[in-house]
């Protein structure tokens, strides 16, 4: 029946714009005061490097937020962010490291280094984020 179609077409438009759907918010920080760490393979001492091993620059985030573990270039080893060993980028003693901490501004914690920084969060694209997080 064309009438009662009409009617329900009437309803419907109220004049509003249609709601649009939310889109998650994803988590973005600034760099102020933040480094890319140095990151050393646990077995031969090598150190990682995204360039070196053809890897994108986000390959540094996905590490340090312990999303998803890398081979060293030197070894082979396949290890992640707790088992890497991290440098202060200001006195380049070793420290420990946890994910938690990438969100972070963490102090070095060595006697003559009293010094605070962040890690550096290189820029990705969604969906290049949502490929790896799978």
């Amino acid at each position: 029946n064309p009438e009662k179609f009409e009617e329900l077409e009437e309803e419907e438009d109220d004049g509003k714009p249609a709601k649009k759907r939310k889109k998650t918010e994803r988590f973005t920080r600034g760099n102020g005061g933040c480094y890319p760490t140095r990151i050393r393979c646990p077995r031969c001492k090598d150190t990682w490097n995204t360039k070196d091993l053809g890897l994108e620059d986000a390959a540094y985030n996905f590490l340090m937020q312990g999303v998803k573990q890398y081979l060293c270039g030197g070894c082979f080893l396949k290890f992640g962010c707790m088992t890497a060993i991290h440098h202060c980028p200001h006195c380049r003693k070793t420290f420990e490291y946890d994910p938690e901490d990438y969100h972070r501004k963490i102090t070095c914690g060595n006697n003559k280094c009293d010094k605070t920084f962040g890690f550096w969060m290189f820029n990705v694209s969604e969906r290049r984020e949502k490929e790896i997080r799978i």
